[in-house]
């Protein structure tokens, strides 16, 4: 299970997170340091921080396309 999550983790962090990342996620630079610099402990926590930004992102732009179809109706 362990070995799983550290591949996992490693797999994201490459793919998200890492300096050239091919499809790299839009979060702080201190949220994307924290995981860089936990990366090797895989905690099960890793990418809470991250997660939580990205969810309230997608949150405040469907607010804003809420607000703005409630304006033009």
């Amino acid at each position: 299970m362990i070995v799983q999550r550290k591949t996992a983790a490693a797999d994201l962090i490459a793919t998200h997170f890492a300096d050239g990342a091919c499809d790299p996620v839009n979060v702080e630079g201190a949220v994307r340091q924290s995981v860089m610099d936990n990366a090797v402990s895989s905690a099960v926590d890793l990418f809470d921080a991250a997660q939580k930004q990205v969810l309230q992102t997608i949150h405040m732009a469907l607010v804003i396309v809420i607000l703005d179809f409630s304006l033009t109706c």
